[in-house]
């Protein structure tokens, strides 16, 4: 979690890694003081007492965009040197932590290793 220039904080998570989404507005619990604005909750997966491991990846580039609706031409057809990609693989493996013959963290510890690397590049040879 990081905060930034204006006061508000910005939370770099992997998107895998991610169990619950809450987004609380108007009238607050008092749990969370005198919050007028509203209030965003994440929960995150937790261990669990086997290896468990998850990957996924967003990806987009201008050969697999469609049209506009009342456009004739893709923009891949209109400019073919104007390339875009953005990938973001990212991964999440989680269990017990286990050290043999020294410590058994069964029901009792786990670890969670995750991981996310942004790809974003664009060129137009036209401008």
């Amino acid at each position: 979690m990081a905060t930034s220039m204006d006061g508000g904080t910005t939370l770099n998570s992997v998107s895998v890694g991610i169990e619950e989404i809450k987004v609380l507005t108007s009238a607050m619990p008092a749990e969370y003081g005198h919050a007028t604005a509203g209030a965003l909750i994440v929960v995150k997966k937790a261990g669990t007492n086997t290896l468990h491991g998850e990957g996924g990846e967003l990806f987009k580039s201008t050969s697999m965009m469609h049209r506009r609706f009342f456009q004739r031409t893709t923009l891949q057809q209109d400019n073919p040197d104007n390339h875009t990609l953005f990938q973001m693989p990212d991964f999440v493996i989680s269990g017990p932590v286990v050290i043999p013959k020294l410590y058994n963290g069964k029901n009792k510890t786990f670890f969670q290793v995750g991981g996310s690397h942004h790809i974003d590049s664009a060129s137009d040879a036209g401008s």
